[in-house]
C-alpha cells in the first residue's frame, strides 16, 4: 500500500509551493492548494507570463499582502478564491 510522506500544496497561484507531509482532500481539492491569487490594481490576476519573479516568491501563512508590490515592482494586491461546490 503507497505511503504519503511528502506533498506539494501551492497556497498562491503561479508562486512556489510548500512542502507538507499531509494535508485534508476536501470537496474542492487539497486544502491550502491555490486557493490565492495576486492581482493588479484592477483586479486581473497576475501570472509567471507576465511577470516572471512569481516563481521567486515562497509561500508562508503570515505577513502583509503589501509584500507582493513591492517585490514585484508593481502594484499588486492578493486576492482569495472563493471556494466552488
Amino acid at each position: 500500500m503507497p505511503i504519503l510522506r511528502e506533498i506539494f500544496v501551492y497556497p498562491i497561484k503561479f508562486c512556489a509551493g510548500i512542502a507538507l507531509s499531509g494535508t485534508v482532500l476536501r470537496e474542492t481539492g487539497l486544502e491550502f492548494d491555490r486557493n490565492w491569487m495576486v492581482t493588479d490594481a484592477s483586479g486581473s490576476m497576475l501570472t509567471q507570463r507576465t511577470l516572471p519573479r512569481m516563481a521567486l516568491i515562497t509561500t508562508a501563512f503570515d505577513g502583509p499582502a503589501r509584500w507582493f508590490s513591492e517585490f514585484l515592482g508593481t502594484p499588486a494586491r492578493l486576492a482569495r478564491f472563493l471556494p466552488s461546490l
